[in-house]
């Protein structure tokens, strides 16, 4: 089989399991999806006025990628003579965000690991899809901002280990306009290539994302002292910052056999590989996600285990390429 055939029947492959996931949890989801999310973008955009008798979430920061995605759906829905259901758009849709997810976690291996085998390559997407679908197992679809921030989370650790500044921007963007925590982009991206940018392009990196942020919600920035004041989403479930709420024995084994199930492996990977600049920047990107979801979420919450699988490709593309050269150089010593 030609390079071109395998390479188009490798990405139907990765697109049609990306169709197969999003598919099994869209048919668990109780309810039409497609006015669940109108919904939700309502109620993002709808009465944003700040006030003790009226405290604001934060989720009213997230408006603006339900905005892009209610009206991609509107004008296909309009474009169609059909019928089409709402369903297959958001199928569709975020079929081709895990889609793009597993792409760019591919090109981050070829990166790092320049010299794989077929073999490797095949062994890494399983591997891939596998951590993918035990977080899918673990967790019900009731939210969609972890697919979109896993993509644009993925293409900002190809965008770093490139210093492709461009296509930082643009990760940057999508992640913002999704989720609020999408602000420590600029900081990621500066924090590998600091000897590469200038003081000014680092400051525009680590700023960016807060401009965007600011840009699309200058009517909470202004009031921005009410807003840290009159807050209603302080999660009434156990976290960091909530230690006083109730958790049952029972929740708190379930939780802590995943997370070690979920982590147990990317600690034996941290062990394992010889230190590097991009290993580095890898377990600071650990400890990161690690205080912002422990600060921004509650103990359980599965769905967000999602950002750890981005680090865990880096970390697995580390290890099959010292594997490699392990093997290459126990190779030329034989030889010689």
């Amino acid at each position: 089989m030609t390079k071109p055939l395998s390479s188009f029947f490798i990405l139907l492959y990765i697109f049609f399991v990306s169709l197969l996931i999003v598919n099994a949890k869209l048919n668990y989801f109780g309810g039409n999806i497609y006015q669940n999310i109108e919904s939700k973008y309502h109620h993002l955009v709808d009465d944003r006025e700040i006030s003790s008798a009226h405290p604001l979430e934060k989720h009213k920061l997230r408006w603006a990628y339900r905005a892009f995605e209610i009206n991609l759906y509107d004008k296909f829905l309009d474009l169609s003579d059909n019928g089409i259901k709402e369903k297959y758009l958001v199928l569709i849709h975020y079929s081709l965000i895990v889609f793009l997810t597993s792409l760019f976690s591919i090109k981050i291996f070829k990166t790092i690991n320049k010299e794989h085998s077929k073999e490797s390559m095949a062994l890494f997407i399983s591997i891939y899809f596998l951590l993918y679908l035990f977080v899918m197992v673990l967790t019900p679809l009731d939210e969609l901002f972890t697919f979109v921030e896993v993509m644009a989370l993925t293409v900002l650790i190809y965008a770093t280990i490139n210093n492709n500044f461009w296509l930082f921007i643009l990760a940057t963007i999508i992640a913002v306009t999704n989720r609020e925590s999408g602000v420590i982009f600029g900081f990621i991206y500066s924090l590998y290539n600091w000897r590469h940018l200038g003081n000014l392009k680092i400051s525009i990196s680590i700023l960016f994302g807060f401009f965007v942020l600011a840009f699309l919600n200058l009517d909470i920035i202004m009031n921005i002292e009410k807003f840290l004041l009159y807050r209603a989403d302080i999660d009434e479930r156990w976290g960091l910052l909530n230690l006083s709420a109730p958790l049952t024995l029972g929740e708190k084994v379930s939780s802590l056999i995943s997370y070690l199930v979920f982590f147990s492996p990317l600690a034996i990977l941290v062990y394992k590989i010889k230190q590097s600049e991009i290993f580095s920047w890898a377990f600071k990107l650990v400890l990161i996600y690690s205080v912002v979801i422990f600060f921004g979420s509650y103990f359980g919450n599965m769905i967000l285990l999602l950002l750890f699988v981005p680090v865990y490709v880096v970390f697995i593309s580390l290890y099959f390429d010292q594997s490699c050269k392990k093997v290459r150089g126990n190779e030329a010593m034989n030889d010689s």
